[in-house]
């Protein structure tokens, strides 16, 4: 199985355990289970779910500002950016090289390999950008970001899937899987669904990653009159 965990709902931590015995069910590797349970409970990985909740907007800005430079500058060239411009932000050269490390934004001479990302080119007509890094949201449930992140452990990559909602930083719902494929991308975007009350209709921001512009995901926002957005083009 390809997915090996969601969680639609906040209560992460109180979770953890039940969702490692679900991925020995889903019939994950035991060695792959075992490096998990290690890096979720020992070393604490999976609170990085709450500091990627804290710095959801700001991965944003950083991937936007690395890619405006044409994947050909670092982390020091990208906090100067972030710092300056018209809506400057306070922030360390030691968050935004966390930040780019775990994105994958390695500058295009460096010999490290990048790490996964789901841009594949326009592959179709991208939705505005309604959000222009306005991070922020009045009321619950007005503005989510999502996005897929990899994380590399010694027994294999398991990539992540948030729902963030802009109001709390609070993760309306998540996935894990083994493949950053569209159904892990979908999944926890129907779980975040089902958390909406009668009148809600968030604007769904993402970046211009494949799996936001295939069918399924076009189909669930739709389904739930949802208002898809984009961040530019680098």
């Amino acid at each position: 199985m390809n997915q090996i965990a969601s969680n639609p709902g906040a209560g992460i931590s109180s979770e953890m355990l039940q969702m490692v015995v679900s991925l020995v069910i889903a019939g994950l590797h035991p060695a792959i289970v075992a490096q998990l349970i290690v890096e979720f409970v020992i070393l604490g990985i999976f609170g990085s779910l709450q500091c990627y909740a804290l710095y959801a907007g700001l991965r944003a800005r950083v991937r936007e500002a690395f890619e405006g430079a044409s994947a050909s500058r670092g982390y020091r060239y990208v906090t100067h950016a972030l710092r300056a411009g018209d809506d400057p932000v306070a922030v360390s050269e030691k968050v935004v090289r966390r930040i780019m490390r775990e994105e994958g934004l390695a500058v295009s001479y460096a010999k490290r390999k990048a790490k996964y990302s789901s841009y594949k080119g326009e592959i179709s007509h991208a939705p505005e950008n309604l959000v222009n890094r306005a991070f922020r949201a009045a009321a619950p449930n007005e503005l989510w970001l999502t996005d897929i992140t990899e994380f590399g452990l010694p027994g294999g990559k398991v990539h992540l899937s948030p729902i963030l909602d802009c109001f709390d930083g609070g993760l309306p719902a998540w996935s894990i899987g083994a493949s950053p494929n569209a159904e892990l991308a979908n999944s926890s975007l129907e779980a975040a669904c089902g958390t909406l009350r009668e009148g809600q209709r968030p604007v769904t921001h993402s970046d211009r990653g494949c799996h936001y512009r295939w069918p399924g995901w076009i189909a669930i926002c739709e389904k739930n009159h949802l208002t898809r957005s984009m961040s530019r083009k680098g």
